[in-house]
């Protein structure tokens, strides 16, 4: 059913209008397949903001895909890549964290407050902190 990411938004309102548990599913399971850094931080607002992408939908779907679960993953596999690339960022240029010039965020940037604080909160990554 979803063919894109453009199309992720409409699954939700079709979802949600005629109550079809299955397009949350296949929403979860076409995010969670499709992650680059790119899109990343972007999906995982999506997930953030679309509670019911979230929910868990039973033991008669037990192989749903945990679109959450895989962005998260997904940010601290690539940390550093979605740091140092971007609009803003040429990797030639960035070599190493200048707190002089100031932080660059790369597409790291895109992602909400919540989701950074839940991102930084475990420990899992090396953060320079000056």
């Amino acid at each position: 059913f979803v063919a894109g990411q453009e199309e992720l938004q409409v699954a939700m309102e079709c979802a949600k209008f005629f109550g079809v548990p299955a397009l949350f599913a296949e929403v979860n399971q076409w995010v969670a397949a499709h992650l680059s850094v790119q899109n990343v931080s972007s999906l995982w607002n999506f997930i953030e903001s679309e509670p019911l992408l979230k929910h868990q939908f039973g033991a008669a779907q037990v192989d749903v895909a945990d679109a959450d679960g895989a962005c998260f993953d997904f940010h601290i596999a690539h940390f550093s890549d979605l740091i140092t690339t971007g609009p803003a960022n040429d990797r030639s240029e960035v070599e190493e964290f200048d707190a002089s010039a100031g932080a660059r965020a790369g597409l790291l940037h895109e992602l909400c407050v919540p989701l950074m604080h839940r991102l930084l909160s475990p420990g899992l990554l090396s953060v320079p902190s000056t």
